[in-house]
């Protein structure tokens, strides 16, 4: 029987006290920046905390994702900012989440979780993404590998995510519990969003934009505000928003639990209130569609002939805008001043009702998708915009892949995407518990809704965070038909040392297996 052992927990209590002291003085005694100081015991101590415990490591790194670009403003009050205190700072989310998946590879190996093939399977198609995001961005570079791992740092890491939440949080009730969590955590983000676009920047704000380190700078020179709250853009903000205004609807619509439901009704009212304010406060015009696409697609998605019907009329509706695009950009100036009329357009109200931004969208259907030059077998442009002709400038994922790659490589990517759509409806349609189909439902409807939204109004999926929800959806999709990773159990009465690796990932002392699910 290994019983605890009351030595052993006070050497570790010591150690974290004297080891804490030790940061602390660290810190205090820094001559450079403090709080970038901090966040580089942050970062380590992310990393220890994702290997040892990954399940309250993913909740900690949650919190980080929607407040780790608020921590890096704060770090002008405390000195000078370098480049290198950035990267403190903006790297605790993705060395945070490499530890817990390489927590959760280690324990596959070693027997502390039962990870079927399956699982191995999506653990070698998000390594492939991630390996291809460096790929792009060193060749865009010139194959500087540094641009490599930045790459992979700001996006590829996070398509692990079809790895991590089937293995971590192998029960839709996990996946669920995380969407609740991560609704609360966001919850100050919208609220922070809409106060920002009420009473302006704070004052330690637009010191770190006048540090030039940031893509709004730009908000320096116009007479507006574009609140993007503790997230790193409008863009941003107003994406996230509108994804968690379709989680709170569906969350609070999902059958009774035994006792009570996922989310209260009056609650879920004042988030999607607070979502909804933080949306408008982005003066994002696009990310309106996600909530729209996101709450039609959880519906249409319980029924398989509704699923034909909305993807046939989703495609029908992008090609016919290809089509009409010419027209439309030529009438885009009268619509815009009949959308504004009324409305100063360096007024909030001017800000959001503006259509003129939809230019650069449609310049790049009628000029590139329309264009017959543009069409290679394996791409005519390598990705740098100052080297691109003014007659093929784009602003959609879809130009962009078709003239940095060609047609070949868009059609096999189109043709991959198609093939796991279909696998996953099937799989969807399969389901008997109401509560797994609508989750499921609802999180292809988002993941989808950001591919949509990519194709039409440009690349979401590279903004930070809304990468990491895309894949955190396909994740939870994936969690609802796949079976159950489990930990082998322990012989009876033997019990957890206060050490034990399996005690620390969040599992229950002794549980018993779970029955493995049919895909």
């Amino acid at each position: 029987m290994n019983e605890q052992n009351p030595i052993l927990n006070a050497l570790v209590v010591v150690a974290g006290v004297i080891g804490g002291l030790l940061v602390m003085l660290s810190v205090l005694l820094s001559s450079g920046n403090s709080l970038a100081h901090l966040c580089f015991y942050l970062l380590i101590g992310g990393c220890v905390l994702g290997l040892l415990a990954p399940r309250p490591a993913f909740y900690a790194w949650i919190i980080a994702c929607g407040y780790s670009d608020f921590l890096k403003r704060l770090t002008v009050v405390f000195g000078d900012v370098g480049r290198t205190d950035l990267m403190y700072v903006l790297g605790i989310t993705p060395a945070m989440f490499a530890a817990i998946a390489a927590s959760l590879v280690i324990g596959g190996f070693t027997g502390a979780y039962q990870v079927r093939m399956a699982h191995w399977k999506l653990l070698a198609l998000g390594l492939l993404l991630t390996l291809a995001t460096g790929a792009v961005y060193a060749v865009d570079s010139g194959g500087s590998p540094q641009m490599a791992l930045q790459g992979i740092a700001n996006g590829g890491l996070y398509s692990l995510m079809l790895f991590v939440m089937p293995v971590l949080f192998p029960r839709h009730e996990d996946a669920l519990r995380v969407l609740r969590f991560t609704l609360w955590v966001f919850l100050p983000v919208a609220l922070y969003g809409i106060a920002q676009q009420i009473d302006g920047f704070q004052p330690f704000e637009l010191q770190y934009l006048r540090t030039g380190l940031s893509i709004e700078i730009k908000q320096l020179f116009t007479h507006h505000v574009r609140a993007f709250s503790t997230l790193n853009s409008p863009t941003a903000l107003g994406a996230v928003s509108a994804l968690l205004v379709v989680v709170s609807w569906s969350l609070a619509r999902l059958p009774r639990q035994p006792r009570r439901r996922w989310l209260n009704r009056w609650i879920a009212l004042l988030m999607i209130a607070a979502f909804a304010g933080a949306l408008v406060a982005s003066t994002s015009r696009s990310a309106p569609l996600l909530i729209g696409l996101g709450l039609v697609a959880g519906w249409c998605f319980r029924d398989p002939g509704r699923t034909r019907i909305f993807y046939a009329a989703l495609i029908a509706g992008f090609v016919g805008l290809v089509a009409v695009s010419p027209w439309l950009l030529g009438h885009l100036d009268e619509a815009n001043l009949w959308t504004t009329s009324g409305a100063d357009a360096n007024t909030f109200a001017g800000q959001f009702v503006s259509v003129g931004t939809y230019s650069d969208r449609l310049f790049g259907f009628a000029n590139v998708l329309r264009n017959p030059a543009a069409y290679s077998l394996f791409g005519c442009w390598n990705g740098n915009l100052d080297l691109l002709p003014d007659s093929l400038k784009h602003h959609d994922i879809v130009s962009s892949m078709l003239l940095r790659f060609g047609i070949v490589p868009l059609l096999v990517c189109l043709s991959g995407l198609a093939y796991a759509l279909v696998r996953m409806h099937k799989n969807l349609c399969g389901l008997n518990d109401p509560v797994r189909q609508r989750l499921m439902a609802m999180s292809i409807g988002l993941a989808a809704g950001l591919l949509f939204l990519s194709a039409l109004s440009g690349n979401v999926l590279g903004v930070f965070p809304v990468n990491v929800f895309f894949w955190m959806f396909a994740g939870i999709a994936l969690t609802c038909t796949l079976p159950v990773p489990t930990i082998a159990p322990r012989p009876a009465g033997e019990r957890y040392s206060g050490l034990d690796m399996t005690a620390l990932a969040g599992r229950t002392p002794g549980a018993k297996r779970f029955s493995p699910r049919r895909a």
